[in-house]
Order: C-alpha cells, then structure tokens, then sequence
C-alpha cells in the first residue's frame, strides 16, 4: 500500500475466527455486494452525500482516467 494509506495498513489481515466461533456467519460477497446497492437504491441513488467525491469532481475524475486508458 502507499504511504497516502498508511493508516489502513494490515486492515484485511485481522483474523475473524473468534467471530465465527461466536457464531457470526460469513456471507458471500456477490450477495453482500447485492444488499448493498439494494439499500443505496432503497435511500436513492441520487441522494446528497456526508462523504466522499463530489458528482462533478468524479465525473471529471472519471473523464481523465478515461482519455488515459483509452476506454
């Protein structure tokens, strides 16, 4: 990871298993992926957000990975 993501260094090596024995159960990701937009959908789609880009600087964003990539 870069330097800029320090902070989430190790994040996916945290063992799980005393969850599981607690009796969490793990779900698939498609199915996890799938609720997800579910619920976004279900807020709207379309609704302001507290975080994250905003619409025009991920468009613009978007626009120049594109004319990079050539997608």
């Amino acid at each position: 990871m870069g330097a800029e993501l320090a902070e989430y260094d190790g994040f996916t090596a945290i063992d799980g298993s005393k969850a599981i024995a607690a009796g969490q159960v793990e779900r698939p990701l498609v199915e996890t992926i799938a609720d997800a937009l579910a619920w976004e959908r279900e807020l709207g789609i379309d609704r302001p957000r507290r975080a994250g880009l905003d619409p025009d600087r991920e468009w613009e964003l978007l626009a120049g990975w594109r004319a990079r990539s050539g997608r």
